[in-house]
């Protein structure tokens, strides 16, 4: 278990407001409610010390294996669920972008399998990640050109990328205003904006909220699994379209979409269950999962 020196998570990175109350509590951790705008938000603020802890191989290889089923292969498997969702994302890029100079940042690369897949299709490529293990990968088996730092200190030259994607981190960021903030500098005008977030308001969140509070938080594991330690904030559709309205990005198209729980640390058992959920939330539009793709201003 990571051992957690406590230093509080004060403002909201959507409102700025600092007055939240506990909402859940949970093994190690407490998730917040931001009393102006509703925005969760994990009680604990980690060093880049901690961070880099908890993104140890360990959390690649073994914590997180099925959900990075593949991803660490040099021979990328079309046939993966995950593998198939880079290539349809890359293909709405492409059309999005049009004629423009095939330039792409990759913020949370990982072990690089999106931008291998873009470099084959003759992009320059660029990556950004903080955990060693899957930026040694992208850099050694996949020839990649990654930087390990945040975005905030990677000190990419402004107006250098017509597209940046940010695929399912931006949870994961302490300060996701910045990363905002960063791309629509980092982005030329008119350039592309795509990311994937995982988000609270689903139908599966409401059935784990159903047993945690029914329980009066006895039973919290279905809730620890939705919101997950390594999530910073856990937005809903709202939320993160006013993140990108606050920072006067375009709307172009919007996907919900739902996780493969195959691949997911979910109890296997529940698989039948799960699968049900999933076919009825994509039906209602309350999936677990929501791509925005943006456009900053000409």
């Amino acid at each position: 278990m990571l051992m957690i020196n406590r230093t509080n998570m004060n403002q909201c990175c959507l409102c700025k407001s600092k007055k939240s109350q506990i909402e859940y509590k949970l093994n190690h951790y407490q998730v917040l409610t931001c009393q102006k705008c509703g925005l969760l938000r994990r009680d604990i603020q980690l060093s880049p010390k901690k961070l880099e802890q908890l993104f140890s191989p360990l959390y690649f290889t073994k914590e997180q294996k099925d959900y990075f089923a593949g991803q660490f292969s040099t021979r990328i498997n079309s046939k993966l669920p995950r593998n198939q969702q880079f290539i349809s994302r890359l293909n709405i890029i492409e059309n999005l972008v049009g004629r423009k100079k095939k330039t792409i940042l990759d913020i949370g690369c990982g072990s690089g399998t999106f931008l291998k897949l873009a470099h084959n299709r003759h992009w320059k490529t660029l990556g950004v990640d903080l955990a060693d293990y899957p930026v040694k990968f992208a850099r050694e088996k996949f020839g990649l050109k990654v930087i390990k730092k945040s975005i905030e200190k990677a000190k990419i030259p402004s107006h250098s990328f017509n597209a940046v994607v940010c695929w399912d981190v931006i949870s994961n960021f302490q300060n996701p205003d910045r990363v905002f903030q960063e791309t629509y500098r980092i982005l030329r005008p008119g350039g592309i904006f795509a990311f994937e977030v995982a988000v609270v308001d689903s139908l599966l969140n409401w059935a784990s909220n159903f047993v945690y509070y029914t329980t009066a938080g006895r039973i919290n594991r279905f809730t620890q699994i939705g919101l997950p330690f390594q999530h910073a904030y856990h937005f809903t559709r709202s939320s993160i379209r006013q993140l990108a309205k606050k920072h006067k990005f375009i709307p172009l198209k919007t996907e919900n979409d739902e996780m493969d729980y195959r691949y997911s640390s979910l109890p296997k058992q529940f698989l039948p269950l799960l699968s049900t959920i999933a076919s009825i939330a994509k039906v209602i539009g309350k999936t677990t999962r929501y791509r925005m793709y943006l456009k900053k201003p000409d």
